[in-house]
């Protein structure tokens, strides 16, 4: 996504200093010319810059505070639930799904998580009796940001992101 954006702005503003290097002869433009396109060829050949590199998800990636994404489906349910609902990923492959309510925990549900030992672990399965969410926490990627879906009866599916 990065290089739709990037290369038009660096073919326009190589356009824009060879007009000006013609119009002026002054051979500034000319080096501008060279670091303009000497930097990121060199940065990619350095390891420096890579939008496209992917995230490489460890088990340490996961553990932190999620709360909801209200940018998958924005409006009153969806800021409800970010009021309402956060949950931590624990070293020791723990849990706290805290139920709040005006930024008080009004309730703590604790519990182990269950990794997927075949691969990566894309599926999160809770041990722990809580009447929220009835099936396991499912994570989807993009190339370097990472979310956790659950569903639940209730409240259908619940997007969160890791903050």
């Amino acid at each position: 996504m990065a290089f739709f954006i990037t290369f038009p702005i660096f073919i326009l503003g190589s356009i824009a200093l060879i007009v000006f290097y013609f119009t002026t002869r002054k051979k500034i433009a000319l080096v501008l010319i060279g670091i303009f396109w000497c930097a990121p060829i060199l940065a990619y050949f350095l390891r420096i810059w890579e939008p496209w590199q992917p995230l490489i998800l460890k088990k340490t990636n996961f553990y932190g505070e999620f709360k909801i994404d209200t940018k998958f489906y924005p409006g009153k349910n969806s800021q409800w639930e970010y009021d309402h609902f956060t949950f931590k990923i624990l070293d020791g492959d723990s849990f706290k799904l805290n139920i709040l309510d005006q930024n008080k925990i009004i309730k703590t549900y604790s519990g182990k998580i269950a990794w997927n030992n075949n691969g990566p672990p894309w599926i999160i399965k809770i041990e722990c009796a809580q009447p929220i969410f009835d099936q396991p926490i499912v994570l989807y990627r993009k190339i370097n940001y990472f979310y956790f879906v659950w569903h639940s009866k209730k409240y259908k599916n619940m997007f969160f992101k890791k903050i």
